[in-house]
């Protein structure tokens, strides 16, 4: 045995260190496996609502100059902006592809909107997820950095994770050594591909295939690309949506959809909506100097298998994603503090059985969505319940979406995509749109 702890987490994304950090300011001794070594380049849209870096400012305790906000009128921080940047009068522009058969477009429409306050933020998710790592182990957290879990198992006294240490995605691993620790609980917040969460009964909900790439443009010239708006492109994507996004680090473009039942090649098929989305401006994947990179997004994870006995899920590992933005960060971050909660609450009252109903109330999960065998609601985390209840509600709104999308002609795709992500964007903040151009 390698060593003893109250919690081990892994993973040390938004997820992780939100749960990690939490755990260890209450007290307990936590230990983060994560299988590789931050910084490290995370394939990402990189756009944070205002309520998200609100989530994490509170969570994390970030000075204003942390999050890279700088003066009002200016669009970066200077050379070293943080991880977060702040854009003060933001545009959103909504591009509406047509096409005179599948795969020939023949023109577009543009609709602008302006908002009177910021409506997103621009994340360099290299920064941005070893800033919060740090602060879980600022708070007291052990992390094991290159290290992946193999396996796992639960009793009931605790949980017991094998690990070793990672290699390269695809590669075998650098060291046979095999190392065993045990904690008394465990928080799989390991991605997408969780190996936490394969050992857990669950049914997975759908997920989002994307492809993106980011430009390295200098700051001037990727807000010229965009003048200075989120670009947002419907109608070039069976259930989804291709997007444009000017940063400090370049600007990043990508597009993305449902993932259909039984699709072989579904990433192949994004290539080409990529181009379109890159030759609205003029530019082509050579501008990138490096292949798109190709992810995936579970959607949906209301439901059951998101908390079992003593491992309970958080982040992409628990599919939080919002069904129709494909927003990750925010819901990782309140479902990781939402599963350390559990933890302590369960840890302070020295009642082990409380996990799963207490995870199970806070995410607002209904009878027959938690884990095998537990059953009733209990009292505890009425505070995150209420908390979670309108994230769970537009959960379930947002999938029925996505798939009513999924059997629709791609024309009333792109309205039903628009129309919710416009939802989104006036459900913010109040924000009036100036008119459209036809291109084409």
């Amino acid at each position: 045995m390698d060593g003893m702890c109250d919690v081990i987490v892994v993973g040390a994304g938004p997820a992780g260190a939100t749960a990690a950090r939490l755990c260890a300011l209450a007290g307990l001794e936590t230990l983060i496996v994560e299988r590789a070594v931050f910084p490290r380049d995370k394939p990402c849209a990189g756009g944070l609502s205002p309520r998200v870096l609100a989530d994490i400012t509170r969570v994390f305790s970030l000075e204003p100059q942390e999050t890279g906000e700088p003066a009002e009128g200016a669009n970066t921080a200077g050379p070293d902006p943080g991880p977060v940047l702040r854009v003060p009068r933001l545009s959103l522009r909504a591009h509406l592809h047509h096409a005179s058969r599948p795969g020939l477009w023949s023109g577009y429409r543009r609709i602008r909107v302006d908002t009177p306050t910021p409506l997103m933020y621009l994340a360099d998710r290299a920064r941005l997820d070893a800033r919060l790592a740090d602060g879980a182990v600022q708070a007291g957290a052990r992390v094991l950095w290159g290290t992946e879990a193999v396996t796992w198992r639960q009793d009931a006294a605790g949980v017991d994770v094998t690990a070793r240490e990672a290699g390269d995605r695809g590669a075998p691993p650098r060291s046979a050594l095999v190392r065993l620790f045990r904690g008394q609980y465990l928080i799989g917040a390991d991605g997408a591909v969780s190996v936490v969460a394969r050992g857990l009964t669950r049914r997975p909900g759908p997920a989002a295939g994307c492809l993106s790439l980011r430009l390295a443009l200098g700051k001037e010239q990727a807000e010229r690309v965009t003048r200075g708006a989120l670009d947002f492109h419907f109608g070039i994507v069976r259930a989804g949506y291709g997007w444009a996004f000017p940063g400090a680090g370049g600007l990043a473009v990508g597009v993305g959809g449902i993932i259909p039942p039984g699709a072989y090649g579904f990433y192949a098929s994004l290539e080409t909506p990529l181009g379109r989305v890159l030759g609205t401006y003029g530019l082509d994947t050579s501008v990138a100097g490096a292949a798109p990179k190709r992810w995936m997004v579970p959607l949906g994870g209301v439901r059951r298998g998101w908390v079992e006995g003593r491992v309970l899920l958080a982040g992409d590992a628990a599919g939080v994603a919002d069904p129709v933005t494909g927003e990750g960060i925010g819901p990782a971050v309140r479902s990781g503090a939402m599963a350390a909660r559990a933890v302590v609450t369960a840890l302070r009252g020295g009642r082990a059985a409380s996990v799963p109903e207490t995870y199970a109330a806070a995410l607002g999960l209904r009878e027959g969505e938690r884990g095998e065998g537990h059953r009733g609601r209990g009292k505890e985390g009425a505070y995150e319940r209420d908390l979670w209840e309108s994230e769970i509600a537009r959960q379930r709104r947002g999938l029925w979406v996505t798939r009513a999308a999924g059997k629709l002609p791609p024309g009333w795709q792109s309205l039903m995509f628009r129309r919710s992500v416009f939802a989104w964007v006036a459900g913010k903040m109040g924000s009036r749109a100036t008119g459209g151009e036809r291109h084409g």
